[in-house]
């Protein structure tokens, strides 16, 4: 954990360089940083060896997953050159998305604090770099989501299918498109819709959880694994009072909002609602991850909208709390502190790959 700790803090002060110097060489430093843990790491996530595993008997995988075929073929591209080096590409190409994600979108005044959420928020970095196929997924979502407000179909719909390539769950954003077709303000009409629709999926979460599943399983069966998969617990309940309360805070504030920001925050509000399904199956969460980068649009964007003082330091002392309290309990967790808690390179390996 230290040394995740150490890479953190010095990126996110590289980013707050960035506009303290007005010089985005300093964002770049933040991510070159960011690859090269990235790029260098071994063993590190749950999903890496049984990627590693798969990648050296590719043709011959025994008893393993069958893997989407864009994974595949990527694998079989890197094949004479070595699963660390297409470890290094996807690092580079991470490392790419998200600093142009952040260059692109936000304001250079709030860039320490998007580095901070997506380094600090587990199902960001720390879940992705173990989830490989789905974080290419989610990289090409990221890059396809501004041609909805381009109303670009054909770019949308290809960089949709090659995420599709790579992880199934992905075919979820197909339909994600015509968000363009909503008004451009949200009506006082639209806000009591979603803010329902949000009630109603915690309230019917178990039946609609339960229903979702089984049609997944009837017509996808890589999904298989999450039939018994329980989802997300549910603790204290402070933690997920804040959350409620931020997503009519946003829900708010969304009508203030033009453009790609407009966009970004209803992208992140419908993470918000499925979400609630989440803590029936863990298939949910997954389907969760593809929107929740977008926070590292919408809190920078929300605190500039907010105008009172006051209010906006509150805020954003709040959710860097929940964010801090949710990375430190992450590696407290059964079920991922054997594989994150230790951070080995590629030269800690027995062997080259």
């Amino acid at each position: 954990m230290w040394v995740v700790l150490v890479v953190n803090i010095l990126a996110v002060f590289f980013a707050y360089l960035a506009h303290r110097l007005r010089s985005d060489n300093w964002l770049k430093a933040a991510f070159f940083i960011i690859f090269l843990f990235l790029a260098l790491r071994f063993d590190y996530g749950n999903d890496y060896k049984t990627y590693l595993y798969y990648f050296i008997d590719l043709d011959s995988f025994p008893g393993g997953p069958s893997f989407e075929v864009g994974w595949y073929f990527l694998c079989k591209a890197f094949v004479p050159l070595g699963f660390f080096a297409m470890i290094g590409v996807l690092a580079a190409f991470n490392a790419y998305v998200y600093y142009a994600f952040i260059r692109n979108y936000v304001s250079s005044s709030y860039y320490w604090l998007a580095v901070f959420i997506y380094l600090f928020s587990p199902n960001l970095m720390l879940i992705q770099s173990s989830a490989m196929r789905q974080s290419v997924a989610i990289q090409l979502f990221l890059l396809a989501a501004p041609f909805i407000s381009r109303k670009d179909f054909l770019v949308y719909i290809l960089l949709v299918v090659l995420a599709i390539t790579f992880h199934q769950s992905a075919f979820v954003l197909l339909p994600i498109f015509f968000l363009w077709m909503l008004p451009a303000k949200t009506s006082n009409r639209l806000t009591v819709l979603l803010g329902s629709a949000y009630f109603i999926f915690f309230s019917l979460k178990a039946s609609l959880g339960t229903s979702i599943v089984n049609f997944l399983l009837a017509y996808f069966s890589k999904f298989s694994f999450y039939e018994n998969n329980l989802g997300v617990e549910l603790g204290s309940g402070a933690g997920y009072a804040f959350l409620v309360l931020l997503f009519f805070i946003i829900l708010y504030y969304e009508r203030r909002q033009t453009g790609y920001h407009s966009l970004f925050f209803r992208l992140f509000l419908i993470g918000f609602i499925t979400s609630q399904t989440a803590f029936i199956n863990a298939l949910f969460a997954r389907v969760g991850m593809y929107f929740e980068p977008f926070s590292i649009i919408v809190i920078p964007q929300l605190l500039i909208s907010v105008r009172n003082p006051y209010f906006r330091v509150a805020l954003l002392f709040c959710y860097l709390l929940f964010i801090l309290y949710g990375f430190l309990n992450f590696f407290k967790l059964e079920v991922w502190v054997d594989s994150f808690s230790a951070y080995k390179t590629i030269f800690s390996s027995p062997r080259l790959f």
